[in-house]
């Protein structure tokens, strides 16, 4: 039995090892992620500050000036299908230049986001936020809105405009949103990528628990 990526907090774990105990089944349990998260509650004024910070500011501030800039954020189903054959494309755009591929260029995980707006369409946990200059996408978001926690999941941005940071300012709005909308956090899950620790307030793990039979 292998168990990957469960919150080192999580009492699953040392149920587990309990239970394999009392069987005589050997376990290992070791760190293997580190996840970021930005607390919001109880930290609005310190979420604000960061959210103002200039760099944080100097995309919408360019942006703005060269054109019209909105920030939409949808929920349902008829809202976000129509605008995900942009987000595949500009996610695969983006990572063929600096990663060698997408996940979307495989069709079937397409049809994977698909179905999953389709199945959660009407509960009110999806949060797919859109930014965009004379309606022209410079960033997407695809997470999630629940349990007063909003997800940092599949992002994406304008390569072509990259260099001003179109991103950051997709982080922003998150920022902005968990504090307006009264969520706890914001959580950036898994993955320890340098522009998630200047924007958290906290760091957590993940753990892997493997379970073996007693060698003969």
């Amino acid at each position: 039995l292998r168990l990957s990526n469960v919150p080192a907090s999580s009492p699953t774990l040392d149920a587990i090892q309990a239970a394999a105990a009392r069987r005589g089944l050997l376990t290992v349990r070791d760190q293997q992620f580190l996840c970021s998260t930005l607390l919001v509650d109880g930290h609005t004024d310190e979420v604000r500050r960061l959210a103002n910070k200039r760099s944080l500011r100097r995309p919408e501030n360019y942006f703005g000036r060269g054109g019209h800039l909105r920030v939409q954020d949808h929920r349902q189903q008829r809202e976000i299908l129509p605008l995900l054959d942009a987000f595949f494309e500009q996610h695969v755009e983006r990572h063929r230049l600096k990663h060698g591929g997408s996940l979307f260029d495989d069709a079937r995980n397409r049809d994977f986001y698909r179905r999953l707006v389709a199945a959660l369409d009407g509960t009110g946990w999806l949060l797919f936020s859109v930014t965009a200059v004379d309606d022209r996408p410079l960033a997407f978001h695809f997470g999630f809105d629940y349990n007063g926690v909003v997800t940092w999941y599949k992002p994406s941005f304008d390569v072509v405009r990259g260099q001003h940071s179109p991103g950051l300012m997709m982080v922003r709005h998150l920022m902005q949103y968990a504090v307006d909308h009264g969520r706890r956090e914001l959580d950036f899950t898994i993955g320890d990528e340098p522009f998630k620790r200047r924007f958290t307030n906290a760091m957590r793990q993940t753990q892997r628990l493997q379970v073996f039979r007693q060698p003969r």
